[in-house]
Formats: structure tokens, C-alpha cells, sequence
């Protein structure tokens, strides 16, 4: 079954993408979490 992240997770990777000037695939080794996943999570909001 998949895990399921928290919204602070989701918050804070999309802070350090959006306004840290952060890669997604950069973002992605740091937090440990596919790319598949954030671009999903930004097609949402």
C-alpha cells in the first residue's frame, strides 16, 4: 500500500521548489520522494 505524506511535507517541498528556487529533481533526492509524486501534488493545487 502507499504511504501517505503529510500536508506539512507537501507544503514544505513546495516552498523550497517555489520560492527557494529549488529543481523538482533536486527537491526530489532531498526529501526522498519521486517526482511522480510532487507533479501530481502540483497538478492538484
Amino acid at each position: 500500500m502507499a504511504r501517505r505524506y503529510s500536508y506539512d511535507l507537501r507544503m514544505k517541498i513546495f516552498k523550497a521548489v517555489e520560492d527557494e528556487g529549488l529543481s523538482i529533481v533536486k527537491a526530489c533526492k532531498i526529501f526522498n520522494i519521486s517526482r511522480n509524486t510532487i507533479y501530481r501534488w502540483k497538478h492538484l493545487k
